[in-house]
C-alpha cells in the first residue's frame, strides 16, 4: 500500500534523488539537455521551501517502508505541483494512488484538483 507522510527538511536529499532519477528516466529523450539539467536538477532551496511553507502539503511516497516517491500541493489553489516516483517503482500502480490521495487533500480545502502534464 501507498502511504503519504509529511515531507520535513531531513528529506530534502532523497526527493532531490528521486527528482533526478525521475527526470532522467522519463524525459531523457524529450527534452533539450539545457532543460533537462534544470528540471532534474532542483536546488535544496527550491525542494525546501515546497516542504515549508504553509500553502503547499508536501510528502514523500512509501511503499513497503521504502521512500519510492514526493508529491506537493497547493492547497489555497488545488494545484498539483509534483509528482515523481522512482523509476523502480514506476508502471505499478504508485503515481496513480498518489494521484488520488492528492485529490482528497486538495478537495478537503478546495473544489479539487487540477493537473498539468509536461510531457
Amino acid at each position: 500500500m501507498v502511504v503519504l507522510l509529511e515531507a520535513t527538511v531531513d528529506d530534502v536529499s532523497r526527493i532531490r534523488e528521486i527528482i533526478h532519477k525521475s527526470i532522467t528516466t522519463e524525459y531523457s529523450d524529450i527534452y533539450p539537455k539545457e532543460k533537462l539539467n534544470i528540471l532534474r536538477n532542483p536546488s535544496e532551496e527550491t525542494v525546501r521551501e515546497l516542504i515549508l511553507k504553509r500553502r503547499y502539503s508536501a510528502h514523500i511516497v512509501t511503499h513497503d517502508n521504502q521512500t519510492i516517491g514526493f508529491s506537493c500541493v497547493n492547497l489555497r489553489f488545488g494545484i498539483l505541483n509534483a509528482l515523481y516516483i522512482c523509476p523502480t517503482h514506476m508502471s505499478k500502480g504508485h503515481g496513480g494512488n498518489v494521484l488520488t490521495k492528492c485529490e482528497s487533500l486538495a478537495k478537503s480545502n478546495c473544489e479539487g484538483l487540477s493537473v498539468t502534464a509536461i510531457p
